[in-house]
């Protein structure tokens, strides 16, 4: 699989098994989610979406793809992951099989969860346990937990976590200004295998007030995006920030930073100064690039992608599927309402790029009414769909 890490250059990939946020203090007021959900057609704040199957089967296709050389095959009678050995051809339950064989150590990504939103938030509740499922079953994938609610961790954590958490799940807490410090002792009192500080946007001087005990690594930044550069003022109501713009961040609040960090032996990130674009300045605090990670578990390597990587081999869509995974997309899940060419919002609310023509011959549409209309579609027209999709869309409005 390809490195997608949708410009965050401290993560391979990452993972949304839902969207949305609400902002709960000064380093949310510019966020980029606010672009990148308003770009799919949804509305970031005060509301979350539950992704569909694809994205949720993401750590899946991680996990056969690196899973220490094995496949997985299917589930054992415990619930266990069955895997077929890719080096000796046997099948084994465990991922520990291959040390026995003599082959690589153990390759992991680092996989950051919830980019467009926050595992920990009381509207993700009823997903959650889904999600720490396949969590478990994806031991190769290293889930970086970011999240500004601290507080709802121990609460919402899976009863097997134990004394010192899942091998495979860093948490962290995002700590920009001197209001939100207090955020590592919270996350402190949590048992993890890595805990980490997310301290980015950095737009105030907090070096001197953020105890660093129980930390495991920091990352550390700049603001980036569009609108004009503006110094914070922890006086103002950031509340009623300008809608676009980047807070400026002195280069020497982030070196205190470093230092501290180096003083207690804990890796730092340092990924950018303040910039309109991001990654800007990745070498400007010590005049080289500083990008240092814990160690993966187990003794295990990191994953490197090639410049190359292989594609798995897929199924072959016949042209027939492809006219009519076309019609039906323009038939059924347009809004009327919407431009032609400017298609970004769906009748059924899912965003447009959870629709392809894969996604709909493989039954991986999360959406019941567009799976419906995909198995129905040979048996009527494409102006009658149009027509159904419309009334749909009338009577949604005058629900509202």
């Amino acid at each position: 699989m390809k490195n997608r890490n949708d410009g965050i250059s401290w993560t391979h990939d990452t993972f949304n098994p839902w969207e949305g946020c609400d902002k709960v203090s000064a380093p949310c007021a510019h966020c980029y989610i606010d672009r990148i959900l308003r770009q799919h057609g949804r509305q970031p704040w005060g509301k979350l979406y539950r992704t569909g199957k694809g994205v949720w089967n993401k750590p899946y296709r991680w996990q056969n793809e690196i899973g220490n050389g094995t496949l997985v095959i299917g589930r054992n009678e415990d619930g266990s992951l069955k895997r077929h050995c890719n080096n000796c051809g046997s099948t084994t339950d465990t991922p520990r099989h291959l040390a026995k064989c003599g082959t690589k150590p153990e390759t992991y990504i680092r996989m950051f969860t919830c980019s467009l939103s926050d595992f920990f938030h009381a509207e993700a509740d009823e997903w959650r346990p889904e999600a720490w499922e396949i969590i478990r079953n994806t031991p190769n994938v290293i889930y970086l937990m970011l999240t500004k609610r601290p507080a709802r961790i121990l609460t919402h954590l899976p009863k097997d976590w134990g004394d010192s958490g899942y091998s495979n799940v860093w948490l962290g807490t995002s700590i920009g200004d001197n209001k939100s410090v207090h955020y590592a002792d919270v996350l402190r009192k949590v048992p993890a295998a890595v805990r980490f500080l997310s301290c980015e946007p950095l737009i105030e001087d907090i070096a001197d007030n953020l105890d660093i005990t129980g930390i495991n690594w920091i990352i550390a930044g700049g603001e980036s995006g569009s609108g004009e550069e503006y110094r914070y003022d922890p006086k103002s109501d950031w509340r009623k920030a300008p809608a676009t713009g980047r807070r400026t961040m002195d280069l020497a609040w982030a070196y205190k930073l470093y230092m501290k960090a180096n003083e207690a032996g804990v890796p730092v990130f340092f990924k950018q100064i303040t910039s309109a674009r991001s990654g800007v300045g990745a070498d400007r605090l010590t005049g080289q690039v500083i990008h240092e990670f814990p160690a993966p578990p187990n003794g295990g390597v990191w994953w490197i992608p090639s410049d190359n990587p292989p594609t798995p081999p897929r199924r072959k869509i016949s042209a027939d599927e492809r006219k009519k995974a076309k019609q039906l997309w323009h038939a059924v899940h347009i809004r009327p309402d919407e431009p032609m060419g400017k298609h970004k919002r769906t009748v059924c609310g899912l965003p447009t790029r959870d629709f392809t023509t894969r996604s709909m011959v493989g039954g991986e549409v999360d959406c019941p009414a567009c799976l419906e209309g995909w198995k129905e579609f040979g048996e009527r027209d494409a102006k009658t769909a149009f027509e159904e999709s419309k009334k749909r869309w009338e009577a949604q409005k005058e629900g509202n």
